[in-house]
């Protein structure tokens, strides 16, 4: 039965050392954050298919706020 305690110790402990990240981002996100930018292909290709389906319209509606909030925050953009 004292093996049981034990197990658990050592997962608590396990799980506390698997929180640790072995090299923290800066505390300025602007050091690390970049725009999404598409390539020119993409570009093109966006242009050509008019009629986007709903999750793509989504996903690019996304990048477009997180690209105005970097420039916001940053000046990137």
């Amino acid at each position: 039965m004292k093996s049981i305690p034990a197990l658990c110790l050592l997962m608590i402990v396990l799980s506390l050392g698997a929180c640790k990240s072995p090299s923290p981002l800066p505390a300025d996100p602007c050091e690390w954050s970049r725009p999404i930018l598409f390539s020119d292909a993409t570009k093109v290709w966006l242009q050509r298919d008019g009629d986007l389906p709903e999750p793509v319209r989504a996903d690019l509606w996304q990048i477009v706020q997180h690209n105005q909030k970097l420039a916001a925050i940053c000046g990137k953009g």
